[in-house]
């Protein structure tokens, strides 16, 4: 990396259905290939994780959340970069994406139901969604580290 590029750094969160924890909100995206993600985006310059996430959330699926545990730091491979993914609760707002022109549509989901999504599903974010389910179940110390990468668990045969 030379020392001009910069750093990509996203935030991301499982925002957890306050009626069953195993979904999370995904949304759709309007643009591109139209596919599936956690919701979250880039921090604005000087904005707090926290606050940033806290934002991308209420713009993309009009819920509000707080932000919880930390769940993954993960580093790019094919750009300089990385993605933090926390556990958010929410607390309020209903379900509707804020602008048309970037979110068709948001939904809760359980990793099952993303896994038979898989390929509608961005590959970064299937990882992401994949990391975290052992974190739910507490199998696994919280923060994990490692590359933006899925597990074999959602690899095709």
């Amino acid at each position: 990396m030379s020392r001009y590029e910069m750093l990509s750094v996203g935030v991301f969160a499982l925002a957890r259905d306050p009626e069953d924890p195993a979904r999370f909100a995904l949304v759709q995206h309007a643009y591109n290939s139209g596919q599936w993600s956690l919701p979250g985006g880039r921090l604005e310059q000087g904005e707090l994780v926290s606050v940033g996430l806290a934002r991308e959330v209420k713009e993309e699926t009009g819920l509000d959340v707080d932000i919880g545990q930390l769940i993954g730091i993960f580093s790019l491979k094919k750009k300089p970069g990385l993605v933090i993914l926390h556990e958010a609760t929410v607390v309020g707002g209903i379900v509707c994406p804020n602008d048309p022109a970037e979110i068709k549509q948001c939904r809760f989901l359980s990793v099952d139901d993303a896994f038979l999504m898989k390929d509608e599903i961005y590959p970064a974010q299937r990882a992401m969604i994949t990391w975290s389910e052992p974190v739910r179940m507490g199998a696994v110390k919280v923060p994990f580290e490692g590359f933006l990468v899925p597990p074999l668990l959602w690899q095709t045969p």
